[in-house]
């Protein structure tokens, strides 16, 4: 079975569901029925949403950060995100610390 959708593209081989995004597959987790993977699963579009980000830009987001992106089992064009992974993406990396700066400044 394949489902594409623009730049995603949904496959399967009878036992795993695939989601590739732009070239890059999506590893896929076994999950139990009546179970969710993680936290609280929400559609794409919720998600952006939420984050208050353009289509383009949350998936270039799940791209550059391997956000798992799970396939809706009520609606198979539907795809689903752990919006705390979303999250977690959105939040400030650290470059460097203040006080490396002030010990570069004393030697």
């Amino acid at each position: 079975m394949t489902l594409s959708d623009g730049s995603l593209r949904l496959y399967g081989d009878g036992v795993n569901t695939y989601l590739t995004l732009s070239g890059t597959i999506f590893e896929d987790s076994v999950v139990e029925k009546g179970e969710p993977p993680m936290g609280d699963l929400i559609p794409l579009k919720e998600a952006q949403e939420r984050v208050n980000l353009s289509k383009n830009t949350l998936n270039k987001l799940i791209e550059r950060h391997g956000i798992t992106v799970y396939q809706n089992p009520r609606d198979a064009r539907q795809k689903l995100v752990d919006i705390e992974e979303v999250e977690n993406a959105l939040r400030p990396v650290l470059i460097r610390r203040r006080e490396d700066e002030e010990g570069k400044a004393a030697a």
